[in-house]
């Protein structure tokens, strides 16, 4: 959830090849089927306190432009899960809304789950544990 929803929607929509395998797992491969992602963050450069993201040695905006999964998403982008409340404190809804929208605009699979009031949604919530697999057996059964 949170920083995990922004990592593996970055993983979904940009893939590997820019960041450097590293802690001993170089030659293992990193595909993976599908996303679900809960209250992450899908475009930096409109967050005011993602300064923290960037990657070193590279110019502010460039760093906060490759973090953004909203920017990389494509006809490759792996099916996604998207859990969001409306009342996250975190994470603005904003975000989530225009990440599906661009998803439908480039046709990938995915479903958003909005909610009015469940804030900052946590991982162990009965609700996203079923949504879960229900997306991952409607995953499995496309493909």
């Amino acid at each position: 959830m949170s920083a995990g929803g922004h990592l593996v929607s970055l993983a979904a929509t940009l893939g590997g090849e820019h960041f450097p395998k590293t802690g001993g797992w170089e030659e293992q491969p990193c595909d993976f089927r599908a996303a679900i992602s809960m209250s992450g963050a899908y475009d930096l450069i409109k967050l005011n306190w993602a300064c923290g993201w960037i990657t070193p040695g590279v110019p502010w905006d460039d760093a906060r432009r490759l973090g953004s999964p909203l920017e990389h998403v494509s006809a490759e982008t792996k099916p996604m899960l998207v859990f969001h409340s409306e009342n996250d404190g975190s994470i603005p809804f904003d975000q989530a809304v225009r990440m599906d929208e661009v998803l439908t605009e480039h046709d990938v699979h995915h479903r958003f789950l909005q909610y009015p009031d469940r804030g900052h949604i946590g991982l162990t919530e009965d609700f996203v544990l079923e949504e879960s697999v229900q997306f991952i057996q409607e995953v499995e059964a496309a493909s």
